[in-house]
């Protein structure tokens, strides 16, 4: 693979250059810190890192291990029972694991009815809509709509979930109460039908970047708050730590 190895500091290893070197000291100079300019973006394996032999006859070449961090991810599986601000741990690889934290979350599956309320209409050709959003409560930055297909008098007896909703901010609720009604047949007065909620991850942000030398598959497992949520996760190289330093290079391009 290529290295993102865009510019290299060296240090002398002994008092001597490659000018006043002699066939008895090899001279020249060794690799002592490399620098990342451009962390780039890798999925499931990291680059390696390579330099070339130096110029300077009998020297040895250097070498170094490539190490990775999380950038960024995106969600695979929202999973359920999370919160806003739960700390994902990233499961597998090799090195020290990378965290997200819970930016928002989104509902998931269908709710549990647990009271009908009463005066909703449907029709052959409108039902009444329950909308949860901003108008509720501000952290409803995505609405949940649920449709009502069947009422029982006026209560709601079946419905379907029309667009999941998203939630950014603490303490997602987890009983909802519909007194927002939208589209009707006849008006939009229908009120108290109440809704229990689950809750998936949403979105995510890197809490740490973690320290890897090989990284986990690109379809991550998480642990923290609920269960079953997976990351797509981006990495970038977080540092180049070097296992032979070197000797007889010349100058920084010379072990490019």
């Amino acid at each position: 693979m290529g290295r993102p190895l865009n510019s290299k500091f060296f240090g002398n290893r002994n008092t001597g250059s490659a000018s006043t070197s002699t066939d008895n000291q090899i001279g020249g100079e060794f690799v002592s810190v490399v620098t990342i300019n451009n962390a780039g973006t890798y999925a499931s394996s990291l680059p390696t890192a390579t330099f070339s032999a130096p110029a300077i006859p009998s020297g040895v070449t250097a070498t170094g291990v490539v190490h990775g961090k999380a950038v960024s991810a995106s969600i695979n599986a929202a999973g359920t029972g999370y919160s806003f601000g739960n700390i994902l741990t990233a499961v597998g690889g090799t090195g020290t694991a990378a965290t997200f934290q819970v930016t928002s979350v989104q509902t998931v599956g269908t709710p549990t009815l647990t009271a009908g309320g009463t005066i909703y209409d449907v029709s052959s050709g409108a039902k009444d809509e329950i909308w949860f959003d901003s108008s509720v409560d501000a952290r409803w930055t995505t609405p949940l709509k649920i449709r009502v297909e069947t009422v029982n008098g006026s209560a709601v007896a079946s419905f379907t979930v029309i667009q999941q909703g998203v939630w950014t901010g603490a303490t997602p609720p987890t009983t909802v109460v519909g007194t927002s009604t939208h589209n009707g047949p006849i008006d939009n007065n229908g009120n108290g039908a109440t809704f229990t909620l689950s809750w998936g991850v949403n979105t995510v942000s890197v809490a740490s970047e973690g320290d890897y030398t090989a990284v986990p598959n690109s379809a991550l497992a998480t642990t923290g708050g609920g269960t079953g949520a997976q990351l797509t996760v981006s990495y970038g190289v977080k540092n180049i730590a070097i296992t032979e330093a070197g000797s007889g290079y010349i100058n920084g391009a010379d072990a490019a």
